[in-house]
């Protein structure tokens, strides 16, 4: 159960930030009852709501590292879905993003 809810937290957030960005990027005359926008924060919502439960169920420690997945896949999506473009500093920040977990996670 903790898995599950822990690939959505991440799935969510990543596609949270995307509809955000698509929102903000559109031209309609008010961004905050633009439909993106609005889609995005219910999907931080229920984000915000999964983060309390699990971190109940985990220790912080892990439940920061975790969560420090996000950037990745949040960098990943944007380049992937709205052809952002990966820099070789938004690369190499991801790349010590992930070397920081996984010491974490060796220790």
């Amino acid at each position: 159960m903790t898995i599950l809810i822990i690939v959505l937290i991440v799935i969510m957030t990543a596609l949270g930030q995307l509809l955000l960005k698509i929102g903000a990027s559109t031209n309609h005359a008010s961004i905050y009852f633009n439909k993106f926008v609005i889609l995005g924060y219910i999907l931080f919502v229920v984000v915000l709501m999964l983060s309390y439960y699990l971190m109940l169920t985990l220790s912080l420690k892990y439940f920061t590292v975790i969560m420090s997945v996000n950037y990745v896949v949040v960098m990943l999506s944007a380049g992937l879905f709205l052809k952002d473009r990966l820099t070789s500093k938004k690369i190499l920040g991801t790349v010590l993003v992930v070397a920081g977990v996984c010491v974490f996670v060796i220790n």
